[in-house]
């Protein structure tokens, strides 16, 4: 665990290094980039007039569509491109007074919305001048109280590009990256579906992964730079925010196992938020931008209720313990986020965030997926006694057919040795009226009515006789020729550790595989030919059996025909025999199936 722990704190190590690349040594390696952070400022409607600003500046107490004019003389070479970012504001550029784009006019978004979505893109300029006056003409904002203003770059388009890359790329691939694993969660849940282990802890820590990850990636500036959608990702942005804590929160009932009373009265009153932002952004009252600050706070006391209620509950139950220091790293980071919204000494919007919901991710799913391992050994080991057993219980009924077949002839014995005397005073009374014939056939009357022994012995061992003679029966029914010869101690656990009834478990299993196997092929030619011997201290058992052909492996292994996974029985008897120091092997040849066993006896 120390070792893994090790691992995921070196890639968040190394993750904070390419932040640090990506903000410190781009900007150094691509020097053909430029930024226009002098500009001059007019406002319409006050007495700012040319006034000169740094970018990024933010411009406050402003009359809601009022028109903002920033404009400069840019020396501007050939194929040159300029990046630009508006924050929730109509936008126009124009060089040397024609106009080269325009962004956010009113009738280009749907009227629920008062103000355009952030929008970022790259613009041609036009020019073959190496001065160029261009001017930016932005609206104040309808539904904000602020107008921020962002410096412009320009350059050669693949630097600018590179250098983009650069400085926005981290959260983009952190984000590529939490949706990956969600989805791998959520295939592992949907893998896991037919084998009927209960799951559902994977399906809704990849929920959450797959959330957070379109949250990142929709408000990342490099998104919105390639797919140049920003509607779509204005929407996909703010509803995977407001429902990220939903499944994290069903994650957490999951591990506990048990209800929770506060953590579905968070989760209730989760779903009901979610629902009225969407109302009161449909009905044009409140946009989800601000909303968003109810969701900041409603997220921070989820993930604190969250992490308390792990850890208080932890100091009962180890299995619960274990997912504790995730939820402590995660509402650390969480908090600090938060903190990052207000004081933005971090410029990268979620990175803390998308840090601690990578480690937490990481860790639970490996968490996660240790208990579900140890579940499916469990369930694969119940299954294989729940064989075991069946097997014990067929070779029980044939001993109490055997015995109860010994019982019948024994009381027929019983019977013809009290009818003896008698017998015996007819065929003298025949002898002595010198009546021959009639002697004769009184006797071969009496040999016929002497009982058959119809217990067939196929070893000397009486249990595994049992089992061999319950499976003979099942191939004469079924119109199965069967060749058996067997040799094996009477009292094997004399020679070693292998018990009567592993013995049994290995023979009835191939014995029962190889019958089923038969009957899925034409009556006709159907055989089973099994044969054992004792060599070196070695018990060697091979059978030979008719099969269909059908047969279905995966990974080496093969898959029963009865539930789409891997055979119980075959997984049993190799298990026996590497026990006792011996191999089981299986193989198919056209439409003969060989099994090979061998164990130390």
């Amino acid at each position: 665990m120390q070792k893994y722990l090790s691992k995921v704190f070196f890639v968040v190590f190394f993750v904070l290094f390419g932040v640090l690349l990506s903000k410190n040594i781009a900007p150094h390696y691509i020097r053909n980039i430029s930024s226009a952070s002098e500009m001059y400022m007019d406002v319409e409607g006050t007495d700012i007039k040319g006034e000169k600003i740094s970018l990024p500046y933010t411009l406050k107490n402003v009359e809601k569509g009022t028109k903002i004019h920033l404009y400069n003389d840019f020396v501007i070479s050939t194929n040159d491109m300029m990046y630009v970012k508006t924050v929730y504001a109509p936008l126009q550029v124009t060089a040397d007074n024609a106009e080269i784009y325009s962004y956010g006019k009113k009738d280009t978004y749907p009227d629920i919305m008062k103000d355009p979505p952030t929008q970022v893109c790259l613009i041609n300029i036009p020019t073959a001048q190496k001065v160029t006056h261009i001017e930016f003409v932005y609206e104040f904002p309808y539904d904000r109280d602020n107008l921020s203003l962002s410096p412009p770059l320009y350059g050669e388009g693949s630097d600018l590009m590179r250098y983009l890359f650069f400085k926005m790329s981290v959260p983009f691939v952190l984000a590529i990256l939490q949706i990956f694993i969600g989805a791998f969660l959520i295939i592992m849940y949907i893998a896991l579906l037919p084998s009927k282990i209960k799951a559902s802890s994977l399906m809704w820590l990849g929920l959450f992964g797959i959330s957070f990850g379109l949250w990142s990636l929709c408000e990342c500036n490099f998104t919105v730079l390639i797919v140049q959608r920003p509607y779509v990702l204005y929407v996909g942005a703010f509803m995977s925010m407001f429902v990220t804590s939903l499944p994290i929160l069903m994650f957490t009932r999951c591990i506990q196992d048990k209800k929770s009373r506060v953590l579905d009265v968070l989760a209730a009153v989760t779903a009901v938020s979610v629902l009225a932002a969407v109302i009161l952004q449909l009905s044009g009252r409140l946009p989800f931008h601000k909303s968003m600050f109810f969701f900041h706070y409603l997220m921070l006391v989820n993930f604190v209720a969250m992490c308390t209620n792990v850890c208080i509950k932890g100091t009962k139950d180890k299995n619960i313990k274990k997912f504790s220091a995730a939820y402590v790293a995660m509402t650390f980071l969480v908090m600090l986020e938060l903190i990052n919204y207000s004081l933005n000494f971090v410029s990268y919007k979620t990175l803390f965030f998308q840090i601690g919901v990578l480690v937490f991710l990481v860790m639970n799913e490996y968490l996660t997926g240790i208990d579900l391992r140890n579940i499916v050994i469990l369930k694969a080991e119940n299954r294989r006694l729940t064989e075991n057993m069946r097997i014990m219980e067929k070779q029980m009924t044939a001993r109490y057919e055997s015995g109860r077949m010994l019982i019948d002839t024994a009381e027929e014995l019983k019977r013809q040795r009290h009818d003896l005397k008698h017998q015996y005073i007819v065929l003298n009374g025949f002898i002595d009226e010198k009546e021959y014939g009639k002697a004769k056939a009184y006797i071969e009357k009496l040999i016929k009515a002497i009982p058959q022994d119809n217990v067939k012995v196929y070893c000397r061992n009486d249990a595994l006789n049992a089992i061999i003679t319950y499976y003979a029966k099942a191939a004469e029914e079924n119109n199965i020729n069967y060749d058996i010869r067997l040799e094996i101690p009477s009292e094997v656990s004399k020679f070693s550790n292998l018990t009567e009834t592993q013995l049994c478990i290995v023979f009835g299993n191939l014995l029962e595989n190889a019958v089923e196997a038969c009957c899925r092929t034409e009556s006709q030619g159907r055989f089973i030919k099994l044969c054992s011997y004792i060599k070196a201290g070695m018990l060697y058992i091979t059978m030979d059996n008719n099969c269909d052909g059908n047969i279905h492996m995966e990974n080496g292994a093969f898959i029963s025909s009865k539930r789409n996974e891997i055979g119980t029985g075959i997984n049993s008897i190799t298990a026996i025999a590497k026990k006792h120091g011996g191999d089981a092997k299986f193989n198919v040849k056209g439409d003969i199936f060989e099994s090979s066993v061998c164990i130390c006896i």
